[in-house]
């Protein structure tokens, strides 16, 4: 069997082949401290920010004003801030509730929960004419007044005029919204 010879196969690298990735590495070895440079630079002048700010403060509370060194009268110049609780009364105005005689007149059904309105059952009419029963319609309204959202009609989005009261005169037309 003749020898074989490993020199002939031009895969494997010898030792004394050069590198040919062409790869700085000489570079490298600069930008490595020049990048250190700039890390440290920048954690210096943050440090001196956070200094000055330590001092500023410590300044301000030296120079602050006393709680106790503050003149009654010059308390009781300020006004009087009292906030009022919402009234417990929404009144939308043009707003139409009535008791269903005859549910064959009323062509639609609810368009909130899908339902026929039955006889007996209270229907609100919104200003802009679409119909709801009074139990499907009040608490999304009154959900909507509560997040201070103006309340929307749901089919159209058309806005209704409400009005926060305590009390409701008889000769008004609208509905009232409690809580």
């Amino acid at each position: 069997m003749p020898p074989t010879n490993f020199t002939e196969n031009n895969n494997h690298k010898q030792d004394d082949e050069p590198d040919n990735t062409n790869f700085p590495y000489g570079l490298l070895a600069l930008i490595i401290p020049i990048c250190l440079l700039i890390l440290f630079s920048l954690y210096i002048r943050i440090d001196c920010c956070i200094q000055d700010c330590k001092k500023i403060r410590i300044v301000d509370d030296s120079t602050s004003i006393d709680s106790r060194s503050i003149a009654r009268s010059s308390i009781d110049s300020y006004p009087e801030f009292v906030i009022q609780p919402k009234p417990s009364i929404f009144f939308i105005k043009d707003m139409k509730q009535c008791r269903v005689d005859n549910p064959l007149d009323v062509k639609d059904i609810c368009p909130i929960c899908l339902e026929v309105y039955e006889e007996r059952d209270l229907m609100v009419t919104m200003p802009c004419g679409h119909q709801y029963h009074k139990e499907c319609i009040h608490p999304w309204l009154r959900n909507n007044i509560d997040s201070n959202i103006t309340p929307l009609c749901a089919m159209c989005k058309s806005e209704l005029v409400v009005e926060y009261r305590d009390k409701v005169l008889s000769n008004e037309s609208g509905v009232i919204i409690e809580k």
